[in-house]
């Protein structure tokens, strides 16, 4: 059971960002009127076969013993060899379960992720949030609109508070200043990054921020920080929220798989038929119910199927 809790820990925490991501594309769904892929099941622990080759404990060896104590300590040392076996093979069993669970976690983040992409690049009329955006950014005219939160950029003069917004092909960030004054509208598009990561909120920015966050949240937010090819980078504070303290870890892991993403075809992409642009009714979800959809038997909670 020991051996047993940080494999279902590791599990865990690729479901919960799976399910995260899936709750936090929902908006994108909705606003393009289709039902995102189901989350798919991972094999159950009791799919996998116990390794284990045992041998009869026999209290008389061919030898022969020459007391019952000789005949019981035989008999202990065997039950102590079995024991080990036995143990070495159930967590050989649960690691391949747990390994299939983090990889069904991904694949999920992934088809939820490259689902509104391909929607895009099958040339389908943009969603109310990608005709917004759009007439913010020229550029973002044939992204598929994925996420968006509030944001706070770091620059040389002031931090400034607005929106960034993830999309298939960049990051845009845009803040409307005051009066017209001071607006920001930057595009960091993914071909021209070099990296993207988290550091941690502890400068003064990110305390000033954390002083405007949810009272729910229980961490200071984190910093997200995009370096480009030349080497230079630019930081944004993302706060927290009542869903994830690790905000900015949402957004990373967005952006990652958005960049990770096939390109698209070179082919010029053709009109698909009136049908299949109808839209679908959008499905709806909390984070329990993805996990719901998504746990396995092998998951369970219960210390006595731990393994």
């Amino acid at each position: 059971v020991d051996a047993a809790r940080p494999l279902d820990a590791k599990a865990k925490k690729a479901e919960v960002d799976a399910a995260r991501v899936a709750i936090a594309l929902q908006p994108a769904y909705a606003s393009a009127g289709v039902k995102p892929p189901p989350p798919s099941r991972a094999p159950p622990l009791a799919s996998y076969p116990l390794e284990l080759e045992t041998e009869p404990v026999s209290t008389y060896p061919g030898g022969g013993v020459s007391s019952l104590r000789e005949a019981g300590n035989n008999v202990t040392a065997l039950l102590e060899l079995r024991a080990g076996k036995e143990y070495v093979a159930r967590v050989g069993r649960k690691e391949k379960s747990v390994q299939a669970r983090v990889e069904n976690a991904l694949q999920s983040s992934k088809a939820v992720v490259g689902a509104l992409v391909q929607r895009r690049r099958r040339n389908l009329p943009p969603s109310p949030l990608e005709t917004a955006l759009a007439e913010k950014f020229r550029t973002a005219s044939q992204d598929a609109f994925l996420y968006a939160c509030r944001a706070m950029i770091i620059t040389e003069t002031a931090p400034k508070g607005g929106t960034l917004t993830v999309t298939s092909d960049a990051l845009y960030f845009s803040s409307q200043g005051i009066a017209g004054f001071g607006a920001v509208a930057q595009v960091l598009p993914y071909k021209a990054m070099r990296a993207v990561d988290v550091t941690s909120g502890s400068g003064f920015t990110e305390r000033l921020v954390a002083k405007g966050a949810s009272v729910l949240a229980t961490e200071a937010p984190s910093t997200l920080v995009v370096e480009d090819v030349s080497g230079n980078s630019q930081r944004f504070v993302v706060p927290p929220t009542p869903l994830v303290d690790a905000h900015a870890d949402l957004v990373l892991q967005i952006v990652t798989i958005a960049r990770a993403l096939p390109a698209p075809s070179s082919e010029p992409s053709r009109r698909v038929s009136i049908d299949n642009a109808l839209p679908q009714p959008p499905t709806g979800g909390s984070l329990r119910d993805f996990l719901a959809a998504s746990r396995t038997s092998g998951s369970s909670s219960d210390p006595r199927s731990a393994l």
